[in-house]
This record gives C-alpha cells, structure tokens and sequence, in this order.
C-alpha cells in the first residue's frame, strides 16, 4: 500500500495566512475558500469583524450541528433501511416455505 504525498498549500482565513498540510491540496484550498466566506458571512452578520476568534468558533458550532444532524439522518435511514430489508426478508422465506 502506497504511502499519501503530502503537500502544502498556502491558505487565507480572514486575512490570516496559513500553511495546511495535506495529500489533496487543491480540496483544502476549496475548503478554505468556503470556510473564509462563511466567516466573513457570519462576521458581517453577527458584527464580529473585530472578534474573528469568536466568529470562528461560531462557525465552528454551526458546522458541527449541521454535520451532527446529517449523521442523525443517515442513521435514522440505515435503520429505516435495514428494517425494510429483514421485513423483505421475512416476506421471502415466508413465500418460500409456502411453496
């Protein structure tokens, strides 16, 4: 198994630069890119232009509950689908042992 080259790629969060490291460098520009707006967006919003630390952790907490519901999503849909599935399973072998 081949070892990730990781790579660097110089970023801009809120006028801030940073240096990431990772194996797909263009993704983490992308994903710095998004992030800077949603700062922005959020510091304008909020007045917190002067408070980036505060902006960021809002940010932050926003992504996380996003991210904790689409999990509650998919679990709640893996449940539904797995039910499904032994209800199909049962209709099956109920059909087969009828024959």
């Amino acid at each position: 198994m081949e070892a990730a080259t990781l790579t660097q790629a110089r970023v801009r969060l809120l006028g801030e630069e940073l240096v990431l490291t990772g194996d797909e460098p263009e993704r983490l520009e992308r994903l710095a890119g998004e992030l800077d707006m949603m700062l922005k967006r959020l510091a304008a919003d909020a007045g917190l232009q002067a408070q980036p630390t505060r902006a960021a952790l809002l940010v932050a907490l926003n992504l996380l509950d996003e991210l904790t519901r689409l999990r509650e999503r998919q679990a709640a849909f893996e449940q539904s689908t797995d039910s499904a599935a032994n209800s199909m399973m049962k209709r099956i072998d109920h059909t087969l042992e009828a024959e």
